[in-house]
């Protein structure tokens, strides 16, 4: 199975740096990599965390403010169903007299 991969590893090679444009392209994009992966362990040293607890932290956040989102939903349909039931006993009690 390695025989195929070194072939289109050979391959994607000779299109990478055989046209002088295109080994700038990416050697451009590879340094544009490498500039926002020291970003980004630069910023996690600095805030004291690991990417694993970043996207934990970030996920912990999404989970909050979705249950902060069900929790206005719950309150709305309570709301509905309190006046509902109002409006029933003010019917019934406008049906009696």
């Amino acid at each position: 199975m390695s025989f195929p991969k070194d072939r289109v590893d050979d391959v994607t090679e000779f299109i990478l740096f055989n046209n002088k444009q295109t080994q700038e392209s990416y050697l451009n994009f590879c340094d544009e990599l490498r500039k926002l992966q020291e970003w980004e362990k630069q910023r996690y040293e600095d805030e004291g965390m690991s990417y694993h607890e970043g996207m934990f932290r970030r996920f912990g956040n999404k989970t909050i403010q979705t249950a902060l989102e069900l929790g206005k939903l719950h309150d709305e349909i309570e709301k509905i169903q309190i006046y509902n039931r109002k409006e029933k006993i003010m019917q019934k009690a406008n049906a009696k007299t």
